[in-house]
């Protein structure tokens, strides 16, 4: 966590230590910034973190549970898999069209909240069909977050600046989701393989609430 406020923190002066300089002339100030960028962006930034760390932890180990907690033989695993590419393929787009109606805002608060239940589901689903469709549910939240996380990011970046701020973005939620399954591990055999559903449940949900506190909705764009 310490390593992750130090990027939010720092990295953002690094990268535009040479715009704050230009834009000390005398312009006002409409909102607070860190390095250049607002204040609701770096909070969307964190909670992007958060969010890169929680799916890594239960990504990695959803195969293994589903095999050795619910004993699902190989056809059903592999249906388990194809149920979720199937939800993303027939719903990234109408999600895409959603997000642009709703706001990215709501769009990945709500996929934020309907992922973590529909895993916690298939935890408890006891394998078969029932595990596939809590598969499929949690397929849908990642269809409604594919387009709405990167529009929701630009949404809150400086039009001259999208392609820095989505790259400082993924940088911190790929470093923050490089623990993730070693600690999903250690997790699995000291605490239980069920822990890892619950951690991810309370990690997407406190981060779907920071962006709904944190984030007012007059500091996105017209459609959120």
């Amino acid at each position: 966590l310490s390593s992750l406020i130090l990027f939010v923190g720092v990295l953002p002066r690094l990268f535009f230590l040479k715009d704050e300089k230009t834009a000390r002339a005398p312009t006002p100030r409409t909102k607070a910034s860190v390095g250049g960028l607002s204040r609701p962006l770096l909070v969307y930034i964190a909670c992007f973190a958060v969010f890169g760390f929680a799916d890594d932890l239960i990504d990695t180990f959803i195969p293994l549970y589903s095999k050795n907690v619910l004993n699902m033989g190989i056809e059903e695993l592999g249906l388990l898999i194809s149920s979720r590419n199937l939800a993303m393929f027939s719903f990234v787009l109408p999600c895409g069209v959603l997000a642009d109606r709703l706001g990215g805002r709501r769009s990945v608060a709500i996929s934020w909240v309907l992922s973590p239940i529909a895993l916690l589901g298939l935890a408890f689903s006891g394998g078969g069909r029932l595990s596939s469709l809590m598969y499929f549910m949690d397929g849908v939240g990642w269809a409604i977050r594919q387009p709405a996380m990167p529009s929701f990011l630009a949404s809150l970046s400086p039009p001259e600046k999208y392609g820095t701020v989505f790259g400082l973005a993924y940088l911190i939620r790929t470093g923050a989701g490089v623990p993730s399954p070693m600690l999903g591990g250690l997790m699995w055999e000291a605490i239980g393989p069920v822990s890892l559903f619950y951690t991810y449940l309370t990690l997407m949900l406190l981060a779907a609430l920071a962006v709904y506190v944190f984030i007012p909705q007059r500091e996105t764009s017209q459609n959120d």
